[in-house]
């Protein structure tokens, strides 16, 4: 919460993303459906899972794209 409170604050989020209760269930939740899904269908043959981390990291990576105000650049990332 505190660290989207201060990103906000920064300017560093989208306009329309101001409410950090919200930004940060955005968040938590896209990494706990991750990892939800991993322990859920960890087994199922269907599922051609790629590595854990290298996928939590594009996660990451994707949702911050969106979130922030000019992408990627605002993180200081190339």
């Amino acid at each position: 919460m505190q660290t989207c409170e201060q990103a906000i604050a920064s300017g560093r989020f989208r306009p329309e993303l101001q409410d950090p209760h919200e930004v940060a269930q955005i968040l938590w939740s896209s990494r706990h459906g991750l990892v939800s899904l991993r322990i859920a269908k960890e087994h199922d043959d269907w599922v051609q899972w790629r590595d854990v981390q290298a996928t939590a990291t594009r996660l990451q990576d994707v949702m911050f794209t969106g979130l922030l105000r000019r992408g990627r650049a605002s993180l200081g990332l190339t």
